[in-house]
């Protein structure tokens, strides 16, 4: 999965990066799932505690770079 170099950073949540959901595995059993699942923050979107998931916004006509995105965690190795 390529990481998205993004326009801004606000709306990247604190500990994620962005994939987009274009190039997540959606191929055999999981190629039907829930694109949601696929995002490592959708509890924090779910919760939705002071407006999280309209600020962090996956959804291409809500973001700054029209890009349709899951937010993944930072590894290690995405701060090298």
């Amino acid at each position: 999965m390529k990481q998205l170099e993004m326009f801004t950073d606000n709306q990247i949540p604190e500990g994620f990066k962005t994939v987009l959901k274009k190039d997540l595995p959606r191929s055999g059993e999981n190629r039907n799932e829930n694109i949601c699942n696929f995002c490592e923050a959708r509890k924090l979107c779910q919760e939705n505690k002071d407006g999280w998931c309209q600020k962090y916004s996956c959804m291409p006509y809500s973001r700054n770079d029209g890009r349709s995105v899951v937010f993944k965690k930072l590894t290690k190795s995405d701060n090298k």
